[in-house]
């Protein structure tokens, strides 16, 4: 017994590429799974937004198609590798840090690198509670398909 449980847990190449890329993808949801702090700019054109900001297309964020976020987040942290996995049908959730009650749920349906920014496109699934306050801090989640 004790031998073919070694076998069964024994490093071969492959069993160590499928662990890594489980292990990566699960540090990629772990990022995001509380959200990354961006502050809300509430310009509306399309660019960068500036080091940990975001903004978004229209200044009624249930009418709004895309966003515009920095590869930096508020602290600092460079999240473009994270953003380079975002797919089409993947899922984001914007919420404003001190009144979770504003937030925005959105289904992907593209992706820009634009070097220190992405663009993501979406289609709106809920838009709750006020809209987003100017300046103020915000999580951004995302939840993988």
């Amino acid at each position: 017994m004790a031998k073919s449980l070694k076998n069964l847990i024994a490093p071969t190449p492959l069993w160590c590429a499928e662990i890594t890329n489980r292990l990566k993808r699960l540090e990629d949801i772990v990022s995001f799974l509380g959200g990354a702090s961006f502050v809300f700019d509430n310009n509306t054109s399309s660019g960068d937004p500036g080091p940990g900001r975001f903004r978004l297309d229209n200044s009624v964020k249930a009418l709004s198609v895309a966003a515009f976020v920095s590869n930096i987040t508020e602290g600092g942290i460079d999240v473009d590798d994270i953003y380079d996995g975002v797919d089409p049908g993947d899922q984001m959730i914007f919420a404003q840090e001190n009144d979770p009650s504003r937030n925005l749920h959105v289904t992907i349906t593209a992706v820009a690198d634009n070097g220190t920014w992405h663009k993501f496109d979406y289609n709106v699934d809920a838009s709750n509670g006020a809209e987003f306050q100017n300046n103020r801090s915000c999580s951004i989640s995302i939840i993988r398909n």
